[in-house]
């Protein structure tokens, strides 16, 4: 990536008397005019917080935004933080749609076996919660907070393991089965198969493919329960596999594994030397537990990829519902212990596969829309005032806009 000088420098003056302190930053974001933009880098004091709302005026303008906080440059500037830097230009390069680096299993797989393949989706679908907020549907009632399902997929322009997503808004009502996923399954998956197969332009248009569909598919799942895993294997994954076949990938093999961290195992070495640092009294890098403490029905792991900072190492657990491609666990753990180191921000690895973990700041994103645009002081009454899941989607969501083939979420 090659960055030029800034078109513009801007520093924003005082606010208003009776306005918030990110008043001026907000009223810029809101005036543009944003046409000769690439990026717009927001500096900002650490005592105003204008992220969520930064990000809501990147949605309606197309343009992406990075946010970093005053005392974070200086840390750079006065203390030759050189890592922290690295961070914001990594960050910088897959906002504007590149990617930092790649991957390579070669020195740890058998000859004959290709951890990732060109005709392989990898999907990640992680599921948050948004707060309640002060927004009216058509009728005027309070409109329930929404489940915020994101999702991510190797369906970039560069290779097998280059990971984008989006989010989508679903009623979260205790009726609905599958944490409300069921409804938006048709919506995400449309939108990941209309990347993967190179119909969307660069301006979110949607033309003939350019790509052949999968083969198959590896999705890492996270936000259900034991309860739901049934449901799942019943009427999510068949969903899927109608809307692949839709899409031309008719015979597509389909690994469903769920990824859990909110359990009460911990795993740790046997002899621990308590002067140690805890990166040293913890469990390292890439162990794997693949027996004795599994589900005794389905086949299950536990692979602990991060490093540990502080306390005790909190190793998530893989749980395969179904595996049509017939993966050995070796295969299934040396995939997932690839992925880990995917992330591309950092470059150490990561404690779940990077397209579940950029998934869920995806379903972070769409709660902090959401409520950006419940306490967006500079929206008119009537804007605040009616909307509906559907409006939401169609606002907040990038799959169909020029934003939706980059990492905006980095």
């Amino acid at each position: 990536m090659q960055i030029e000088k800034a078109f513009e420098v801007i520093v924003l003056g005082q606010p208003p008397h009776e306005k918030s302190a990110d008043y001026p930053a907000r009223e810029k974001i809101k005036e543009g005019p944003f046409g000769n933009y690439d990026l717009m880098f927001f500096i900002s004091a650490d005592n105003i917080s204008i992220h969520k709302h930064l990000k809501l005026q990147e949605r309606y303008s197309n343009v992406v935004t990075q946010d970093l906080k005053l005392k974070t440059a200086q840390n750079y500037l006065e203390k030759g933080q050189s890592l922290t830097l690295d961070n914001i230009i990594y960050k910088t390069n897959l906002k504007l749609g590149g990617m930092n680096y790649n991957i390579s299993l070669k020195n740890a797989c058998p000859a004959t076996f290709n951890p990732f393949p060109a005709n392989r989706l990898v999907i990640g679908i992680g599921i948050s919660h948004a707060p309640q907020a002060n927004l009216l549907d058509k009728n005027g009632v309070i409109l329930p907070a929404p489940a915020v399902v994101g999702y991510a997929a190797n369906m970039g322009d560069h290779g097998s393991t280059n990971f984008i997503g989006d989010f989508y808004y679903q009623d979260n009502k205790k009726d609905d089965r599958c944490c409300g996923l069921l409804l938006c399954t048709v919506e995400m998956m449309q939108n990941v198969m209309d990347h993967f197969l190179g119909k969307v332009d660069g301006e979110g248009k949607r033309g003939a493919a350019k790509r052949e569909p999968p083969k198959e598919v590896l999705v890492y799942r996270q936000g259900i329960s034991e309860g739901f895993y049934s449901m799942c294997m019943r009427e999510e994954i068949p969903l899927m596999k109608a809307i692949l076949a839709h899409n031309g990938a008719k015979d597509v093999k389909i690994t469903y594994m769920v990824v859990q961290k909110e359990h009460n195992i911990r795993l740790m070495p046997v002899d621990i030397n308590i002067t140690e640092k805890p990166t040293i009294q913890n469990i390292v890098s890439g162990v794997v537990v693949d027996s004795q403490l599994t589900h005794p029905r389905y086949r299950e792991f536990y692979l602990n990829s991060h490093i540990t900072l502080q306390g005790t190492a909190r190793t998530p657990r893989y749980t395969v519902l179904h595996d049509d491609n017939e993966m050995s666990m070796n295969e299934l753990e040396m995939i997932t212990y690839g992925l880990c180191h995917k992330f591309e921000i950092v470059n150490s690895p990561i404690s779940i596969p990077a397209p579940l973990y950029i998934a869920n700041r995806y379903s972070e994103r769409g709660c902090a829309l959401y409520l950006a645009k419940a306490t967006d002081e500079m929206a008119s009454t009537e804007q605040k005032k009616r909307t509906s899941m559907e409006l939401l989607n169609e606002d907040h969501t990038f799959g169909k806009t020029k934003l939706g083939g980059v990492r905006i979420n980095a």
